[in-house]
């Protein structure tokens, strides 16, 4: 019996650039929240980058895994180290591009960079630039965010050894600590609740949900999903703006 279960939100809640669910998606979860089944928005957002979803989630996990709360208590954390971040910066600088940087009260860039606004307007339409972005590197620093391409990676990350990149998109990567994920925070998640596992379901699009897709018992790829996204899946259902979510649960006999 699924007991809880993990809704990415870009491209798998909400439609790409959408705000608003669709009534079919907002349905299945009201459905879901009078089962008593867990709730949990597991994203790459950073919390001051949220919408406003129109139902109250049971917890978030913000930053692709690196904090995680239910009930609006912190149960994990996990940060970049201070060596690896400067070095990043200087990587960054080198190649000619900006960063952004996100803890848990500040979100934004050391300057602009066109290719690094296109990925940030996907989740909202302001550009943050930071004006003391150089003392906000003496906080936790949770995730960053660089516009390089795949193969750009191996520049990014020259001389580090505790950081790595995760994908939702191709124009710019997410920079997390390299033992963290989405799927690191449900099972920290899932350890709070005392479930197993096979007791959760997620759903996901991105190639930052494969972890946990894969962490679940019941790994759900939207339709819209990228094919190596869909190889990790145990079912894949139509688009997010093809009632995806609500013809999974209903075909899965969740709601």
């Amino acid at each position: 019996m699924i007991k809880i279960i993990f809704f990415d939100i870009d491209g798998t809640l909400l439609e790409m650039g959408k705000t608003s669910m669709l009534p079919s998606t907002l349905n299945a979860l009201e459905e879901l929240k009078q089962k008593d089944i867990k709730i949990i928005i597991a994203t790459g957002r950073s919390p001051l980058r949220m919408p406003d979803i129109e139902l109250q989630a049971d917890g978030y996990i913000n930053f692709n895994g690196q904090l995680c709360q239910i009930d609006g208590r912190i149960v994990h954390e996990n940060h970049l180290e201070k060596e690896d971040i400067l070095q990043v910066l200087n990587n960054a600088k080198e190649m000619g591009r900006c960063v952004a940087i996100s803890g848990k009260k500040f979100f934004g860039c050391n300057g602009y960079d066109e290719r690094l606004a296109m990925y940030l307007r996907h989740t909202r339409p302001d550009y943050p630039i930071l004006e003391d972005f150089s003392s906000r590197l003496n906080e936790t620093i949770f995730q960053m965010v660089v516009a390089v391409s795949k193969n750009e990676e191996n520049l990014l990350f020259h001389n580090t050894s505790s950081t790595k990149a995760v994908r939702w998109s191709d124009e710019a990567a997410d920079i997390i600590p390299i033992h963290g994920g989405k799927g690191v925070g449900i099972r920290k998640i899932l350890d709070v609740y005392g479930f197993s596992p096979d007791e959760a379901a997620a759903f996901g699009d991105g190639e930052n949900d494969i972890q946990m897709l894969e962490t679940v018992g019941l790994g759900i790829a939207m339709g819209n999903a990228k094919e190596i996204v869909k190889q990790h899946a145990k079912y894949v259902t139509d688009s997010v703006n093809e009632d995806g979510i609500a013809k999974a649960l209903k075909a899965m006999k969740i709601i």
